[in-house]
């Protein structure tokens, strides 16, 4: 008789009584994580007895990470967002975390800057399209002779060369090639008579320069007076 009893229970347990509605679950990690936008190969969803269920419905938490099309995860953005199945009152849920990978690249860059003149350098994240906070990245110079940056992406011309520029962080860095030359001269303007202008560099050596003068006029030639005759 023990036998029998044992037999029974477990042919009860391995059953399913006609009136239980099979349980939604996942087949798959509860959380998912991509690099890229784009189409999400996510978690099954099916029942306990293994088929796929109908009319299964699905909802994203933040449609800007993950929209949800024709019954497909779309990533879109950088961010989290909870993916929620639903079937005749059953739901289950899973995380989708989307972490693109991170670019840098600099945001028009001068190609050359003057001695003694500083510029501020701009970074922006290709994957987030969005400006980065300059503080937070790490900067550096191969020649520091020829240029120094300080924290915050201010670059300093030293002395006329070449040096190439590189911003670190978020997993990425950028990498510029800079030229440092000369300052332009300024230019002093002189009035010499008649108007006539000439301009010498400030600081030059100076060098004496002869501006044309304003040309004599010719004398007149005499002309003989005739004689008039104011008889009648």
């Amino acid at each position: 008789m023990p036998i029998a009893c044992t037999a029974a229970i477990l042919l009860v347990v391995g059953c399913r009584f006609p009136d239980m509605e099979p349980e939604l679950m996942l087949e798959g990690p509860a959380r998912v994580t991509v690099d890229q936008p784009g189409p999400v190969d996510g978690p099954d969803v099916v029942l306990d007895e293994g088929t796929v269920p109908d009319e299964l419905e699905l909802e994203s938490s933040d449609p800007a990470v993950a929209r949800v099309e024709g019954g497909t995860v779309v990533a879109e953005s950088s961010g989290e967002a909870v993916i929620t199945a639903t079937w005749q009152g059953q739901s289950v849920s899973w995380t989708l975390a989307v972490e693109p990978a991170v670019t840098l690249r600099f945001v028009e860059p001068p190609a050359a800057i003057q001695v003694g003149e500083q510029v501020r350098m701009r970074v922006t994240d290709t994957a987030g399209h969005r400006d980065v906070d300059p503080g937070a990245l790490s900067w550096s110079c191969t020649e520091p002779a020829v240029a120094d940056v300080k924290d915050g992406g201010v670059v300093t011309g030293r002395e006329e060369g070449v040096t190439y520029l590189t911003a670190s962080g978020l997993g990425s860095q950028a990498m510029l090639e800079l030229s440092v030359v000369a300052p332009e001269p300024e230019l002093a303007v002189e009035e010499g008579v008649g108007g006539d202008v000439a301009a010498t560099e400030v600081g030059a050596e100076e060098v004496e320069q002869d501006l044309p003068s304003a040309p004599t006029p010719e004398p007149m030639p005499d002309v003989p007076m005739m004689p008039v005759d104011y008889r009648p």
